[in-house]
């Protein structure tokens, strides 16, 4: 008897239209922004004083996703800003980033900073690089209105540190909220009161198929089983590469926890909702 053949994931979405609906823009338009609720402080982490930005986010509405031409032409990055309303993560970012103290030089918003990170791992772009089209009059025009950034723009090196203090657990919590704010939006395939729960978790395949291990901690312990048991944390924690599915414990909806996701780079999730399930 020959085998049925398994049907690839675009295949079965072709065949269950109905159950795509909620994702058509029409029904999804009245739910927008989709906000993101608000973070509370970690332990300890003191509430950042600065008061004032050298930069201002501000959400950009979602009329232009009413144009067809965006959703083919624009990238996941752009879709996404108009999708999501970023402003409430100011607190939990702003707390990470800067020192507290009120004194210093004023910063840049810190919702800014993160966005403008995203687009450069999105696009793959150097520092240098990503900093010119920001400034590029022409090139830049639409980023800077997403992102807030008007007549100041940060150093290369500005760039640098704001990326340093992003670390995979601040991650890990901005994914666990989007989580949230995709679930409280009706996104998500499952409910509350479901008998039988749905296993949640970021797509951790950061390796294509033979591709050699150019990680410098890929390349002293082998991110086996076996050999992940004889890292220390700090080893783990340093090391982009962590595979996420196989050996973190899975996000269980509705309400998953920061600490059950892990993330390898903050493009992994790109606040746009790729998740797997």
């Amino acid at each position: 008897m020959k085998r049925k053949k398994r049907l690839k994931a675009v295949q079965k979405r072709a065949e269950k239209k109905d159950s795509l609906r909620r994702f058509a823009f029409g029904h999804l338009e009245r739910q927008l922004p989709l906000t993101f609720p608000k973070a509370d402080v970690p332990e300890g982490h003191e509430q950042s004083p600065k008061r004032r930005y050298r930069s201002h986010y501000e959400y950009q509405g979602s009329s232009r996703l009413r144009d067809m031409n965006v959703w083919r032409d624009a990238s996941p990055f752009t879709i996404a800003t108009y999708l999501f309303d970023f402003s409430n993560l100011e607190p939990l970012l702003a707390a990470h980033l800067y020192r507290g103290s009120a004194k210093g030089q004023v910063p840049f918003h810190p919702v800014s900073m993160y966005l403008l990170i995203l687009y450069r791992r999105q696009e793959n772009l150097s520092r240098p690089e990503v900093l010119r089209r920001l400034r590029d009059p022409e090139e830049g025009r639409l980023l800077r209105q997403l992102t807030g950034f008007e007549k100041a723009f940060p150093s290369e090196s500005g760039l640098r540190y704001v990326e340093s203090r992003i670390s995979p657990q601040l991650q890990q919590e901005i994914n666990a909220l989007q989580i949230d704010t995709l679930f409280q939006a009706g996104l998500l395939p499952t409910r509350p009161q479901a008998q039988k729960a749905v296993t949640l978790s970021f797509d951790g395949m950061l390796h294509q198929a033979r591709s050699r291990m150019r990680c410098a901690c890929q390349q002293r312990v082998r991110m086996s089983t076996n050999h992940r048991n004889r890292m220390s944390p700090d080893h783990r924690s340093q090391c982009p590469l962590t595979i996420i599915s196989a050996y973190s414990p899975p996000a269980r909806l509705p309400r998953p926890q920061a600490s059950a996701v892990r993330t390898a780079r903050p493009c992994a999730f790109l606040s746009t909702g790729s998740f797997r399930l």
